[in-house]
C-alpha cells in the first residue's frame, strides 16, 4: 500500500491535475489520505447540502476516476435495474421545466429501456408510440 505522500505525488503528476478545481484537488487529497468519499467531499465542499448526490457525481467523472485508479482506489458503482431506470426517467419526464433538448435525450433513453427500438416484426399494438408520448408530454406542459 502506497503512503499518502506517494499518492499525492502520483496525483500531482497526473495529466488531469491542473484541470481540476481547488475543491476537486482537496477531494482527491482527502481520498488519498484514506478518507471515505463523503468525508472528503465534506472537506472539499463544506457548504454543500446535497453531499451524497455531489459525491456520486464526483465519483462518476472520468478524470476523477482516472486519478483514483492511479492511486489504487476503486469504488464500485451500483447497477440500476431496468425498472428503476424507467421509473427515474419517467419521473424526470414529468418535470414541468424540462427543455426540448433534454426532453429528446430523456425520451431516447426511455425508448431504449422500454424496448421501443425492437424489430419491426413485433406486434405494434402492444407498444407505445413515441410520437404519441411526445404529443402527450407537450400537451401536458402547455396545460400544466
Amino acid at each position: 500500500m502506497a503512503t499518502y505522500e506517494e499518492n499525492i505525488i502520483k496525483l500531482r503528476r497526473s495529466e488531469n491535475w491542473l484541470s481540476f478545481t481547488d475543491s476537486q484537488r482537496v477531494f482527491l487529497e482527502g481520498v488519498a489520505q484514506g478518507m471515505k468519499p463523503i468525508e472528503a467531499m465534506k472537506r472539499a465542499y463544506p457548504d454543500n447540502k446535497g453531499i451524497v448526490v455531489a459525491t456520486k457525481s464526483m465519483l462518476s467523472r472520468v478524470g476523477i476516476q482516472q486519478c483514483l485508479n492511479l492511486i489504487g482506489v476503486e469504488y464500485t458503482h451500483a447497477d440500476v435495474s431496468k425498472s428503476e431506470a424507467l421509473k427515474l426517467l419517467s419521473r424526470h419526464l414529468r418535470k414541468p421545466t424540462i427543455d426540448s433538448a433534454e426532453l429528446v435525450k430523456v425520451l431516447s433513453l426511455y425508448s431504449k429501456l422500454a424496448g421501443w427500438n425492437k424489430d419491426e416484426e413485433t406486434d405494434p399494438g402492444d407498444e407505445v408510440s413515441l410520437d404519441r408520448l411526445v404529443a402527450a408530454v407537450e400537451k401536458k406542459r402547455k396545460n400544466g
